[in-house]
């Protein structure tokens, strides 16, 4: 509208005496396109009128460079791109599928460059400023302001098993390791290292090559293609090293038993990088799974299970290892954290649980915190996996089974491996994030960093508040009072409402019937199953084994026919 209202009056002064004011148009043949923005002119049909190129956007906010400046929302869109799965090649897709000239892909990923390497500028500053707000409040709490515990765990673009038939080494060749703090309850994520073997120009290094140079940009490889990503011991490293720059040192680090990461702060705290004993913690909720499995696999209760098939018992022990393991992992919760007689209570504690599967509850009300003696309120009862009249025939074989199933999980050193009873959950949801920026089936080797710092800001902040930041710190802002400011503060506030919600005691309540609902469904209307590995193959053998047993019984009928018949009537 004001590239009009000027033409017309450029063109009223420049040419009086024309009476085309209704006859200026868009001039096609000059107009411009830059990214997702226009450069227009306009022009006389009557005259030899013609405007000056406008450009028909806002430049970005106190960027100085040689050249034009970039438009404001060639840069925003590289931020919201970045926090979903889509690239540049998927939104040309996008853009021609409702028929607006796409830009083309070399101008795409210029833009994406620049504004990941700002995202990975703005997160790590984000994080820094997270990890001084610890230090105070640590001396709120009047506690050591350089001590924290932490929980971490990596995540990697492929399995590090599924390389068979196609290399030696890991397939995987892009990896984050996140580091969350167990201080708040908001256990925010206050490192990350990305370990990135792609290089976007030579597709790897044999070795890092110092001499990359990526359109005068820094190469994107962070380590040589022939070290091994599954080191977690050395992502951790680099991940406490950024800890210790910021002044803080680790005392419980929470992980889960398949990694060496622990051994990486202990390597510190023995060459006295750090002044902390480092503490190891295994994750709960891993050794939850683990003791399932353990129970899963336990032959004398498959035999004693209340049930008369094969396969109803292996159902019903399936049940069984769930609820069992959560029943000794909400014993241990209840236990004190401080008490120094918690360990000459386990015996007693074993006992009482054998006995409550078994149907005696006698025990029940004086040794567990979770079960009652009542029948309404026992654990059996409440029990989402196992029918109310569960019960286990108690005799020698499964009393020792019991026993040892239930001593996996309570013990001493079990218990002493999970005192705080804290868990990895939230690094874990973290690299589900991050596959949403990062999907595992693309592989971005130049702004692998800057995706998956974008996932992480989007974490620690919010949807709304990391968008507002982010296109700030891009010289884009979001209008005060605008429809857009007001879409993001709704999106945020539905984020910190929904996470209230799930957190809510009658929504865990509800999530429980259902889950209850499901296993009745089960119960009730079992599925077949109709799919099996290599059935088909199966399948082809049994048919070929029983047409030939067909033909050897056809062959041996008639040999026996014509034996058995005189020779004059055969």
């Amino acid at each position: 509208m004001a590239m009009y209202n000027e033409c017309i009056d450029e063109h009223a002064e420049q040419f009086p005496h024309c009476k085309g004011k209704s006859t200026l148009y868009w001039d096609l043949s000059k107009e411009q396109q830059w990214g997702l923005c226009w450069i227009e002119q306009m022009f006389c049909a009557k005259c030899s009128y013609k405007s000056k190129p406008y450009p028909l956007y806002k430049e970005v906010d106190g960027e100085s460079t040689k050249g034009r400046k970039a438009a404001n929302i060639n840069r925003g869109i590289h931020v919201g791109l970045s926090q979903t799965p889509i690239g540049p090649t998927s939104l040309r897709r996008v853009l021609m599928s409702v028929h607006v000239p796409p830009p083309s892909k070399a101008e795409l990923q210029k833009s994406a460059n620049k504004v990941c390497s700002n995202i990975c500028e703005v997160n790590k500053l984000d994080m820094q400023r997270r990890r001084e707000d610890l230090k105070k409040i640590n001396k709120l709490r009047n506690e050591p302001e350089h001590v924290i515990n932490i929980e971490c765990d990596g995540a990697y673009n492929n399995k590090l098993y599924s390389g068979v038939g196609r290399t030696l080494m890991q397939p995987a060749t892009q990896c984050n390791y996140v580091v969350a703090e167990n201080v708040t309850g908001k256990r925010q994520i206050i490192a990350m290292t990305n370990v990135n073997k792609l290089c976007s120009k030579h597709g790897f290094h044999s070795e890092i090559d110092s001499t990359c140079d990526i359109k005068k940009t820094k190469c994107s490889t962070t380590d040589p293609m022939e070290s091994s990503i599954g080191n977690e011991g050395e992502w951790a490293s680099r991940s406490l090293g950024d800890l210790k720059e910021s002044g803080l040192e680790v005392k419980y680090m929470t992980t889960d038993p398949d990694t060496k990461a622990f051994l990486a702060a202990q390597d510190l705290f023995d060459g006295g990088v750090t002044s902390t004993e480092p503490k190891h913690l295994l994750d709960s909720r891993h050794l939850t799974e683990n003791h399932r499995k353990f129970i899963k696999k336990n032959t004398v209760l498959l035999n004693n299970m209340p049930a008369t098939t094969k396969s109803d018992k292996e159902s019903l022990l399936s049940l069984f290892a769930m609820d069992l393991s959560k029943r000794c992992q909400a014993e241990c919760e209840a236990l004190p954290k401080t008490s120094t007689k918690i360990f000459s209570q386990l015996p007693i504690l074993i006992e009482t649980i054998i006995n409550c599967y078994c149907g005696d509850h006698g025990l029940c009300v004086l040794h567990s915190k979770v079960c009652d003696s009542l029948n309404s309120k026992n654990w059996i009862t409440k029990s989402v996996y196992l029918l109310a009249d569960f019960c286990i025939k108690r005799n020698d074989a499964t009393y020792k089974a019991l026993s040892e199933c239930i001593k996996y999980r309570i013990c001493e050193s079990r218990i002493e491996k999970t005192v705080l009873n804290s868990n990895s959950q939230k690094v874990e949801a973290t690299n589900r994030v991050i596959r949403r920026s990062v999907p595992t089936n693309v592989t971005y080797p130049r702004n692998f960093d800057g995706r998956s710092q974008s996932a992480v800001h989007n974490l620690n902040c919010g949807p709304g508040e990391s968008m507002t930041k982010l296109l700030s710190a891009e010289g884009c802002p979001v209008p005060s009072g605008s429809k857009v400011a007001k879409s993001l503060k709704k999106e945020q506030e539905l984020n910190v409402y929904h996470k209230k919600y799930n957190q809510n005691p009658a929504s865990k309540l509800k999530r429980c019937i259902r889950r209850r609902k499901l296993f009745d469904m089960y119960r009730e209307h079992k599925e077949e199953m109709h799919y099996r590995k290599a059935q088909l193959l199966e399948a082809g053998y049994r048919l070929r084994r029983s047409h030939t047993k067909l033909k050897k019984s056809i062959r041996t009928d008639h040999l026996y026919h014509t034996r058995s018949q005189p020779k004059n009537k055969q």
